[in-house]
């Protein structure tokens, strides 16, 4: 075998190789994808976790605003019931708000897990825990089929994950769970709309209205410093909740509707955006097409 023929040959095995290479980068996720999915994933496990604290000060205040009523003697036709100071914050209540976050936050950490780890570490934990939470929620018990194919899908993939198991464990994982996420953002975004929904948020805003009419009354009638004081402070604290309630609670509520649209997007066109793929192809055509050159030439 001459110089050249042995040259040929080396060529046409880094060239082979190359594109081996290129087909399975443009079977993986593209940068653009990665950025979407990581945005995603960073900002809802951010709002879930502001929205589980949230909903535990809620239920926290509410019960602080009526002790507050009871001990200045609320004039309104409707006194705090001893028994019942958390109204509807309820700790069943509560908790099933709580789950949906916590739902939310294991997703996130399951697209974190495929976006940015080169590994299976934690991912079907987390996907477990993900179908945990829903299975807790009232009507949202998660499809026992789906269930099993996607952990099967999980345990296919071994140890190491390679961009392109990523990509086509995600192709199946999104559209399978779209309809929960969506269910979950839903939920969550009402009970912070107290302008449109008759939940929690709305049930805040009146206790928080009743702690002014308390307060106010309190402090027309009181006669030592002390009285008055005490009528200032419980003041203070419905003006605080009302405050929290106006910045915080629009904002929340928009944010899990912009998550809800987000993963629906997701779900119809992360992968149908094939630019970097054809640029890729077309390189391995190229190579292909030199290496069957090379090998009329050996």
């Amino acid at each position: 075998m001459n110089l050249v023929s042995k040259a040929s040959k080396v060529l046409k095995f880094y060239l082979n190789y190359s594109i081996l290479i290129i087909l399975i980068t443009a079977c993986g996720l593209t940068s653009e994808s990665k950025r979407k999915l990581n945005s995603f994933g960073k900002i809802t496990h951010t709002t879930s976790e502001l929205a589980s604290k949230e909903f535990l000060r809620m239920r926290d205040t509410t019960i602080q605003m009526n002790k507050e009523r009871i001990v200045l003697k609320s004039p309104l036709a409707r006194e705090p019931d001893q028994n019942d100071l958390d109204e509807k914050f309820d700790y069943e209540v509560i908790e099933t708000r709580i789950r949906a976050t916590n739902a939310l936050k294991h997703y996130s950490e399951i697209i974190s897990i495929l976006v940015e780890e080169s590994n299976t570490d934690g991912l079907i934990d987390s996907l477990e825990n993900f179908f945990h939470e829903l299975d807790q929620i009232q009507d949202m018990k998660y499809s026992k089929d789906n269930k099993e194919k996607l952990l099967a899908s999980v345990q296919i993939l071994g140890n190491i994950l390679e961009n392109y198991q990523k990509r086509e464990f995600l192709k199946e994982l999104i559209p399978k769970v779209d309809k929960e996420i969506s269910t979950l953002c839903d939920l969550l975004s009402s009970e912070f709309d107290y302008k449109n929904s008759l939940k929690l948020g709305l049930a805040y805003q009146i206790t928080t209205d009743r702690l002014f009419i308390t307060a106010d009354t309190a402090f027309l009638k009181a006669i030592t410093k002390e009285e008055k004081k005490n009528a200032l402070l419980a003041k203070s604290l419905a003006n605080e909740n009302k405050i929290r309630k106006i910045n915080l609670f629009p904002i929340l509520s928009q944010a899990f509707q912009e998550i809800k649209k987000s993963h629906s997007s997701l779900a119809k066109s992360l992968f149908k955006d094939e630019t970097d793929l054809k640029e890729l192809l077309k390189t391995a055509r190229e190579l292909k097409r030199l290496n069957m050159i090379l090998g009329d030439k050996s």
